[in-house]
């Protein structure tokens, strides 16, 4: 009887010492000072508490013997399939079982398998002891109230590890929450929502009237004040009422409110959430006004194009009709310089009668001298204005072959070169092209070169020179014609290629001049798909330059 009551004071004093641990902190402190009391009143001599981390490994996580904690060990040969209390009675142990027991230890095993912790609490006694009834007593006491207080324990670690994550979720989310609790009158606002309603202070609980308060002062601010205030009013008048993506209109902000009834057994409250869509909001204005503008614009370009539409087909008109006055014209002049040849020729022929019948003296030869010099002109221009028409329509085929360029250009200069003598005037030729061969038509290409170069002797006085070079690039051929005759003013320049085209410069011995040869120049190079170019000016000559590209021609 005095065992059972010294037990029951021992079991008495254990359960003072236990106590319903809050801080997870002190939890290792707790559970140490509780085995060191067990300890301490059931008088052993070694105790242990061991943790079970898997299927296979277990660890001593504290023992009065600091050098063992943390080692792995091994409990299950103290399980007892059969035992019936709370706890198993190992009279004597075998060392060879575990390291951390001694031989023929007297041990009491606690197992504590709950929801939260598979552990155990080790006793152990180096010397032989009998388990009374009053231990018997002592031990379930005290092991039922530690599982009890173990439960809480993970019970309260759980609620406020729960709290941990929803206070980080609460004022880690981009949008605003305040949650006003009806039930405890007060209400919860997360880091969010303090900034957009400008409270400063650290507390995230905070009385219902004074969250009411700033949101009045928030809702003030808004350009749809008078619309929020007459929808809040609606809300309020019932109270299960729910309302989604109300916006709420500010200067430079936006905000999509949405506002829920809580309403559970022991909560009653109201959940406001401000999303910020300011972005999105000003961004879909902008578009918006954007896609005004477009339209508008899109409008007036399908106006302009439907304008130019009816000016092109004005235009296209206006082209055919220039096309059959051109095809009119082609045949006109192909009739009226048909029928003016052969008066022409003629004349010329009458004029050599003439000469054969009788000697001339006189004024006589003079006479016929004219009537041949003005019968040559007119069927010169005749012939010219021929060959503008054949080369405007095509009508002249190209004929290509391959030709020695310098000796094509010393032969070609000779015969020039006849002419020039007249005036004193000599041709110089400089070849410093390092391609010989070029690919052309002949023909095109001997008339351009005696348009230019008769040119160049037409409007140059006695005793001149002119300078014809060939150079070449990687890609090019270059002829230039360079002479020191009178020149051209930036006037003439600008008209220089233009039919019938009459230029500052006027031939130095009374040549005659139809204003056509430039312009067949010019229709010859594009025909071999060359350029032509001038450079002048007034008093200094005049230099032009023919280019064709090598890989176009050779």
């Amino acid at each position: 009887m005095e065992d059972l009551l010294y037990w029951k004071e021992q079991a008495l004093d254990f359960l003072i010492q236990i106590k319903t641990v809050y801080d997870f902190q002190n939890v290792h402190a707790f559970r140490r000072n509780l085995l060191l009391r067990m300890k301490d009143l059931t008088k052993c001599d070694d105790i242990f508490f061991i943790i079970k981390e898997d299927e296979i490994s277990e660890r001593i996580t504290y023992s009065n013997q600091p050098h063992l904690e943390g080692t792995f060990t091994e409990t299950s040969f103290l399980n007892d399939p059969d035992i019936k209390n709370q706890y198993s009675y190992h009279e004597k142990v075998k060392v060879g079982k575990s390291h951390f027991l001694k031989d023929n230890t007297a041990v009491i095993h606690i197992p504590l398998d709950e929801i939260h912790i598979k552990a155990s609490i080790v006793l152990a006694w180096n010397s032989y002891f009998q388990l009374s009834e009053g231990m018997d007593y002592f031990f379930n006491v005290c092991i039922t109230r530690l599982k009890e207080v173990l439960k809480l324990n993970y019970m309260i670690f759980s609620l406020e590890e729960l709290r941990i994550k929803f206070n980080a979720v609460f004022h880690s989310v981009s949008q605003a929450l305040i949650f006003v609790d009806e039930t405890d009158n007060n209400a919860w606002i997360n880091s969010k929502g303090k900034e957009i309603l400008g409270i400063y202070s650290e507390n995230e609980i905070l009385s219902p009237i004074v969250i009411s308060e700033y949101m009045r002062m928030f809702r003030e601010n808004a350009i749809n004040e008078s619309e929020i205030t007459s929808i809040a009013t609606e809300l309020f008048k019932d109270p299960e009422k729910e309302i989604n993506n109300w916006l709420w209109k500010f200067k430079n902000s936006v905000y999509k409110v949405s506002s829920k009834p809580i309403i559970t057994e022991r909560k009653k409250g109201r959940l406001w959430m401000f999303e910020d869509i300011s972005e999105i909001y000003f961004t879909n204005q902008r578009l918006a006004e954007n896609n005004e503008e477009f339209k508008a614009a899109n409008d007036h370009l399908l106006e302009q194009n439907a304008l130019i539409l009816s000016q092109n087909e004005e235009i296209q008109f206006k082209n055919n009709r220039l096309e059959e006055i051109n095809q009119e014209k082609n045949g006109l002049i192909n009739i009226v310089s048909h029928d003016l040849k052969s008066p022409f020729q003629q004349i010329q022929g009458m004029a050599q009668v003439i000469e054969m019948i009788a000697p001339l003296e006189g004024d006589q030869k003079v006479f016929i001298d004219n009537i041949k010099a003005v019968s040559k002109k007119g069927l010169n221009l005749v012939k010219e204005i021929l060959d503008i028409s054949a080369i405007e329509q095509q009508k002249i085929n190209k004929q290509e072959e391959i030709i020695d360029l310098q000796k094509f250009l010393e032969i070609e200069l000779k015969i020039c070169q006849t002419v020039a003598e007249k005036k004193n005037i000599k041709i110089h030729l400089n070849y410093e092209s390092k391609h010989s061969e070029l690919s052309t038509d002949p023909e095109f290409l001997r008339r351009i070169l005696d348009n230019l170069i008769s040119n160049a002797v037409k409007f140059s006085y006695n005793d001149k020179n002119i300078y014809v070079n060939v150079t070449s690039k990687p890609d090019k051929i270059i002829i230039s014609i360079k002479d020191e005759g009178q020149g051209m003013t930036e006037l003439d320049k600008q008209h220089l290629f233009e039919k019938f085209k009459k230029l500052s410069a006027k031939p130095t011995a009374g040549e005659s001049s139809s204003g056509l040869g430039l312009s067949i120049v010019k229709l010859l190079v594009e025909q071999l798909k060359g350029s032509i170019t001038c450079e002048s000016e007034w008093g200094h000559g005049t230099t032009f330059v023919l280019e064709f590209n090598i890989n176009e021609i050779e």
